[in-house]
């Protein structure tokens, strides 16, 4: 008897939201959940095409063992238990630093799947962990293990918040998130915009949908994101207007951070933006003021000569 369920796709980074039909034991159809949030920009053609997956002959259901005469099958207990005994026989043989654990593309966004893999690789004792992170993605980890302790690229809760930031404000054309090329929160976004009236600033030099529809266009100077947060961050810091009890309490570094800012005033840092002090000043009023506000830059804001600082 057919049924619907709920469900959410697992390629990919999108995590698009999932109406499946099923006929028995059978994936007969693959549609966006549009009642959620993250289905309502469609589906992939890879999510789609997974539909007929699970009753693909040359799927793989059960373990199989390399042996003189081919493959054959065993179950999953035997199989762990000798692909353990194959680690601990190199573990033992050349050292921890011989073993290495591999952590895909999807794992960098997802934080669950993030805390397994460590743990796993902790477990083994071994330090190396690779990925195929491009040399964008490596540093975006690092700079989010140097502010947050621990190397996850989180996703902003853009459909959420009441005032959002964007750096680079074409993120139709560019994708979404930082991690996450081709997920797309312009629906999310413009839904908590009907429905809470979410106020949007584009901080970006060109002229595009995004900025065109924006409630503010700031066109600063190509590359000069970095000081832009650089002066909204002088205003924070000067007019107090940071959660001093929290950052007592749970932070640590804003002295030092506050030192570093201090010679990039607002009214140093305006011309080389392109814009005036009084409208820096205007944005980090609103995003302090705001219920819940976020900063979301492209995949390409910061790629510019400053973009390592």
């Amino acid at each position: 008897m057919a049924s619907e369920k709920h469900s959410w796709s697992r390629i990919g980074e999108s995590m698009e939201a999932v109406l499946v039909q099923v006929d028995g034991d059978r994936i007969t159809k693959l549609s966006p959940d549009e009642s959620q949030p993250m289905g309502r920009h469609g589906l992939s053609s890879a999510t789609l095409a997974s539909a007929g997956a699970s009753h693909d002959p040359r799927r793989l259901k059960r373990p199989k063992r390399r042996t003189a005469s081919g493959w054959e099958e065993v179950d999953w207990e035997t199989a762990i238990r000798e692909i353990g005994g194959q680690i601990k026989a190199i573990r033992k043989q050349s050292g921890v630093r011989a073993l290495g654990v591999y952590a895909g593309a999807p794992v960098g966004t997802n934080t669950r799947g993030l805390t397994r893999t460590m743990s796993f690789a902790l477990g083994l004792g071994t330090p190396n962990l690779y990925s195929p992170l491009s040399t964008l993605g490596g540093p975006l980890l690092r700079a989010s293990e140097l502010m947050v302790g621990h190397p996850v690229a989180w996703q902003t809760d853009v459909g959420r918040a009441h005032f959002v930031v964007l750096l680079g404000a074409n993120q139709d054309a560019q994708g979404w998130g930082p991690l996450q090329a081709g997920r797309n929160l312009a629906a999310d976004l413009a839904f908590s915009r009907k429905t809470k009236g979410t106020k949007v600033v584009a901080v970006d030099p060109r002229r595009t949908p995004g900025t065109t529809g924006a409630d503010q266009h700031l066109a600063i100077r190509p590359g000069t994101e970095l000081y832009f947060m650089l002066a909204v961050l002088d205003q924070v810091l000067k007019s107090g207007w940071h959660e001093k009890q929290y950052v007592d309490d749970w932070c640590a570094g804003l002295p030092k951070l506050a030192d570093a800012a201090a010679p990039w005033t607002t009214e140093r840092v305006a011309p080389i933006c392109g814009i005036t002090a009084e409208e820096i000043a205007g944005v980090a009023l609103k995003y302090t003021r705001a219920a819940m506000a976020c900063v979301h830059r492209s995949p390409q804001a910061l790629q510019s000569e400053h973009g390592t600082l």
